[in-house]
């Protein structure tokens, strides 16, 4: 094999595990977006709701109680925002306009109809930073060429989906015992280790 082949193999190789970092950041973040899987609304109470009709948006306070899923939301955790509780203050645009001319905004018949809006934009509002990190947790775990620790990633997601935060706990000690498993106990030919690494092919 000439250098030129091996550096244009060397390439591809980095190019497909960057792009599988990527991906698995993106799918990360998605997975965020899911109540009872990157977050858990324990309470929401809407507290003050004052529109401004002719500028087609409200201002609102919501009082709120939310934790977020560690592995989904690294930003959140590191910033000490895992658990976001008390009053937050946020602008709400109108949904919709009524018909003719001087239909005016709609807002939501009442204020059950604006949680999932207050919720979005609480669970968003460090997306950019929270993906940034998200990614370079799986660039590293793809430079480490160990995939085999996603299973604590996805541990420790499932723990969270089951009892939130102890469940998150729960969940990485049984993902760094499947990953620990999988590294060093299990047969190169074991069935479910050859099913796991052609997932990746």
């Amino acid at each position: 094999m000439t250098e030129r082949v091996m550096r244009q193999s060397r390439r591809v190789r980095v190019a497909r595990k960057l792009a599988i970092a990527v991906a698995l950041a993106l799918l990360f973040g998605f997975l965020g977006l899911f109540s009872g899987l990157g977050y858990n609304v324990k309470h929401i109470e809407e507290r003050d709701f004052h529109p401004y009709f002719d500028l087609n948006y409200a201002t609102a306070t919501v009082e709120c109680d939310i934790t977020f899923n560690p592995v989904l939301f690294p930003y959140y955790w590191l910033a000490g925002k895992w658990q976001l509780s008390g009053n937050f203050s946020m602008m709400y645009v109108a949904e919709a306009y009524g018909p003719g001319e001087y239909g005016g905004p709609r807002f939501g018949a009442k204020p059950q109809d604006r949680f999932d809006i207050y919720v979005m934009q609480l669970v968003t509002w460090g997306t950019a930073v929270n993906f940034i990190l998200l990614l370079h947790v799986a660039i590293i775990v793809e430079v480490i060429g160990k995939r085999s620790l996603y299973l604590a990633l996805l541990g420790c997601t499932a723990g969270f989906a089951i009892a939130d935060i102890i469940g998150a706990i729960v969940g990485v000690f049984v993902g760094a015992f499947a990953v620990y498993y999988v590294l060093f106990r299990m047969s190169p030919e074991n069935r479910l280790l050859e099913f796991w690494q052609s997932l990746w092919e």
